[in-house]
């Protein structure tokens, strides 16, 4: 058996066992403390950190309450027959002692360690049984009545148990701590001041920087304007003993802590307490803010601008919660009955701040309790003004909490993948857009020349809206960062907003990766053709050998379908086709229904049109660069030709056939250099070579600026598969400098019509193409 027994400073005690030779069966656990035996504990409780670890089902936890005579504040040991962690030593962060005992009542004294300052609500045990309740006054004592009749001179021991059932009362504690930042300070106090309520609340202020002369002198001048409350830390307690003292003054209110560097409005503790009491176990709201992380808008988990939002918020999310992992202590709504259970935020553990709220809200989940967020409450939030650690001491925190709570990272990060938020941030975008007659571009998240050409269409259609797909499936918008959409439920609230931003044509860009839903939103689109996704899973019409497969009868692509699937840009292909007939089908309708297809060289429109007949048809280059003059041919001078290849080196661009001729020219000790001007798929063994790659360039004129001082003779390019265009052979062409390659495509078609470059024939041999390379030169 194995299995581990959890620290604990509270009523229960926590771990886990497991029996692996009996991997699902649930086990028992002796529990030991102070020499007794309790149990035998059945370990069968569900835990969310066991599964990942690879232990059972998961369903290997257990939890005991231990006895009310040890919450004393003494070391008690805790042995857990077999796990480890044991023994463990048990220590009650509450201690107290009854010191004065009558016939009709109990008298003595009860402190949380931690918060000495604390009045507590309490249960008071004779021999373990609960026999009155009552609470601390600020001397830390306590009086409670007996029953009459109640025999004392037979009790043993008595014992004491923070009470979680306190009753609330109607007002409100609204806690600002305060350091530093005078200007925003007086800010907050003056917003939250006047913001009208029903509520009954006190704006409490604590001073925690009593150095802070101008801080202090600032606060009582405006103290009797504004009517807050405001106490001054004798020394710099740091931010979380701030807080627990002022959660700690009146143990019936709810709270709100309120960071100083806040704008609030309207009746915003209202909204709050009316989430928190919209269900019997919400313990804590949070509103949305500009600097919230999971509560931030508009940018989900970022630090947006400070605007005022909360009226649209209000109108447009009245009463609406949505559960989240964690509260954010910016502005942080929190109920009495949980913050009796719970106990105060840890400031051992987490000092100065930075974590706090987040061990706070884990160890209140664990008893029941749910954290929202009030969707119709927006607060501002600048930041990083009253309070703030450095980066290395949130770091050492966030490592604590981890510790912890091992559950506590998976549970935000799967908060943060799901963003159950979404759909309320995108609604507020969509409510504020702008009516504008435009385009909407659709293309996907691949780089090279296609996007190349969504940056130019942008740049002609000013008001264009940029659509992205990837997986075939998922659309963003960069109207707005909350503008993502699931195409398998959100087909309609997509087209809504294309019309809603005045999208009247949708301009088709990429056929990878595009979901059929594109296609099917009825508004009308036009699309241009950069490469051969519409027919041929491979996309470049290239076979296992990587190179030109001829476009043979259907059936070859079927089997190359079956033995290379997909390229590798284009995975979900598979979800969605079985075949080529399919796919072809599929995509020639979609060609078939668009307002006009373009193509950008006379080349492509010709292949095309074997599998699909179209009647608006435009063959228009993605740039008309001509040809400049041919730079200098090798002088008698010069000993060594260099030859450039210009872009990204891939395999499908012929990096087969450039290493070969690398060799072929360092076998025959050719006077041939080798350079590529970008990158390339596997760089060793090119520089093996004696290649020279000189890395990825962000412009065409940082290529051309390479190529000056390079001085190459000629320009190569080895792919050999039929090219839509090219805008590497355009950067070479204005650079005068003369392009070698196989007569296929649109390269050979630009070639062929300018007059400028040699050819090659296909099927060419390195020795034959590095000769024709020595003639050129």
């Amino acid at each position: 058996m194995t299995g581990y027994l959890d620290p604990t400073s509270d009523h229960c005690l926590r771990g886990w066992a497991w029996d692996p030779s009996r991997a699902y069966e649930r086990v028992l656990i002796d529990i030991d403390i102070d020499g007794l035996l309790y149990g035998p504990v059945r370990a069968d409780g569900f835990r969310p950190d066991l599964i990942p670890a690879g232990i059972g089902d998961g369903r290997h936890g257990f939890e005991l309450d231990l006895p009310p005579h040890l919450l004393d504040g003494k070391p008690h040991l805790i042995t857990a027959r077999g796990l480890s962690g044991s023994p463990l030593t048990f220590e009650s962060l509450i201690e107290g002692h009854a010191d004065d005992v009558t016939l009709s009542s109990v008298g003595g004294w009860l402190r949380d360690r931690l918060h000495p300052h604390a009045r507590l609500s309490m249960m008071l045990y004779a021999d373990g049984i609960c026999v009155g309740q009552g609470r601390t006054d600020p001397q830390n004592r306590f009086r409670i009545p007996l029953a009459h009749g109640f025999d004392t001179a037979r009790v043993r021991r008595w014992s004491f148990q923070r009470n979680s059932c306190a009753t609330s009362s109607a007002t409100v504690d609204v806690i600002v701590p305060v350091y530093a930042g005078i200007e925003e300070t007086l800010a907050t106090l003056e917003h939250a001041a006047a913001a009208q309520q029903k509520t009954p609340f006190e704006l409490i202020a604590i001073l925690d920087n009593p150095d802070d002369v101008a801080m202090s002198e600032a606060l009582l001048k405006q103290q009797s304007r504004l009517g807050y409350t405001l106490l001054c830390n004798q020394s710099n307690l740091g931010f979380v003993r701030t807080v627990n003292r002022g959660m700690a003054l009146h143990p019936d209110r709810d709270v709100v802590l309120l960071n100083a560097d806040t704008i609030v409005k309207g009746d915003w503790i209202d909204r709050l307490r009316k989430a928190v009491y919209g269900e019997a176990h919400t313990g804590t709201a949070t509103p949305f803010s500009n600097n919230a992380t999971i509560c931030s808008y508009p940018r989900f988990c970022f630090s947006n601008p400070v605007a005022d939002h909360d009226e649209v918020f209000q109108q447009q999310f009245t009463g609406q919660v949505i559960e989240i992992p964690t509260a954010v202590g910016f502005c942080m709504y929190i109920r009495r009955e949980c913050l009796g259970e719970t106990g105060l935020f840890d400031a051992v553990t987490f000092g100065r701040g930075y974590g706090e709220e987040n061990d706070f809200c884990m160890r209140s989940r664990r008893l029941g309790w749910r954290h929202v967020l009030a969707a119709d409450v927006y607060v501002g939030h600048v930041g990083h003004v009253s309070f703030g650690g450095g980066a290395g001491f949130s770091s050492a925190n966030a490592a604590k909490l981890s510790a912890l709570h091992p559950e506590y990272d998976a549970l935000v990060a799967d908060f943060i993948e799901c963003d159950p938020i979404r759909p309320l941030r995108r609604t507020l975008d969509i409510a504020a857009i702008q009516t504008v007659e435009r385009v909407c571009i659709a293309t996907n998240t691949l780089q090279g020349g296609n996007e190349r050409h969504v940056q130019n269409l942008l740049e002609r259609h000013k008001d264009a809206l940029l659509l992205r797909y990837e997986k075939a499936r998922y659309v963003t918008l960069d109207a707005s960062p909350n503008f993502v959409f699931d195409l398998l439920v959100d087909r309609e609230l997509l087209r809504d907003t294309l019309l809603r931003c005045g999208v009247t044509r949708i301009h088709i860009n990429q056929m990878v990766d595009a979901p059929l839903a594109i296609f099917e939103l009825g508004i009308p689109y036009e699309i241009t053709v950069h490469d051969y996704a519409w027919i041929c899973p491979q996309v470049t019409l290239q076979d296992a050998t990587g190179e030109y497969c001829g476009e043979p009868h259907i059936r070859h692509c079927e089997a190359c379908y079956q033995q290379l699937g997909p390229h590798k840009d284009w995975g979900s292909l598979l979800q969605r086709v079985s075949s080529v007939e399919q796919m072809r089908r599929q995509n020639c309708e979609a060609l078939e229904r668009a307002e006009c297809v373009t193509f950008p060289s006379e080349d492509i429109r010709a292949r095309m049109s074997r599998y699909v007949s179209l009647q608006r048809v435009a063959v228009t280059p993605h740039d008309d660069v001509k040809p400049a003059a041919r730079r200098p041919r090798r002088s008698a001078a010069e000993t060594r030709i260099k030859v450039v290849y210009i872009g990204s080196l891939g395999y499908a661009k012929g990096f087969a056939v450039f290493y070969n001729l690398a060799l072929d020219a360092l076998k025959r000790r050719l006077p041939l250099d080798f350079v590529v001007i970008g990158s390339a798929a596997d760089s060793r063994p090119l520089l093996d070579l004696g290649v020279k790659v000189l890395g990825y360039y962000q412009e065409s004129a940082e290529a051309r600026e390479w190529i000056d001082a390079e001085s190459p003779h000629l320009a190569l390019f080895p792919g050999v598969l039929p090219e839509s265009f090219s805008y590497t052979l355009s950067i070479a062409f204005a650079a005068g400098l003369y392009p070698v390659a196989f007569d296929l495509g649109a390269i050979g078609e630009r070639i062929r019509t300018t007059g400028f470059g040699a050819l090659l024939p296909l099927g060419s041999t390195s020795v034959e193409i590095n000769e024709i390379l020595l003639r050129e030169a």
